[in-house]
């Protein structure tokens, strides 16, 4: 199984290559990837499979089911239950929204990378465009030159009389 990463090169340009190795580790398919660089536009990474926030708001979470737990087992009460049952809910909910956030921000992570790449796309694609042109009218010129050359060599197989 292949994942994608963006690799800068030392001109600059980048290059989409699919790393394969058994001994990486790989992230779940539903992480996006976020970026190792600062603002020179170093390569994307795949992140951590779990980041501290996550570590932390699973442990919180756990700490709520096991503590709503316990509380309905020590002191069976209709109220305990009740928030019991609320703390079990809302501690795993937690969780997930914190693994929500993690995944919004590596997404607009990779969205400002991937706009950065669009960026220097379209100014490669201008200057190739410029070049294209700027070729173009070299091209004509050597027709040109070529068409002078071509007079050239056909008066060259005439004799002198035939020009007096």
């Amino acid at each position: 199984m292949g994942r994608r990463v963006i690799e800068e090169e030392s001109d600059e340009e980048s290059v989409f290559s699919a790393e394969e190795s058994e001994d990486e580790e790989r992230p779940s398919p539903r992480r996006s990837a976020s970026r190792s660089g600062g603002a020179d536009g170093g390569a994307l990474r795949p992140i951590a499979s779990h980041t501290p926030m996550e570590i932390l708001a699973g442990g919180i979470a756990g700490a709520s089911v096991g503590t709503s737990v316990a509380a309905m087992i020590i002191q069976p009460v209709n109220i305990v239950f009740a928030a019991g049952a609320l703390s079990s809910v809302i501690g795993p909910y937690a969780y997930w929204q914190q693994r929500r956030l993690t995944d919004v921000i590596a997404l607009q992570e990779t969205h400002k990378a991937l706009s950065e790449q669009v960026d220097r796309l379209g100014k490669e694609n201008q200057r190739l465009h410029e070049t294209v042109v700027e070729l173009s009218d070299t091209v004509d010129r050597l027709e040109d030159v070529e068409q002078a050359l071509d007079v050239i060599t056909q008066t060259q197989g005439q004799s002198i009389p035939a020009f007096e």
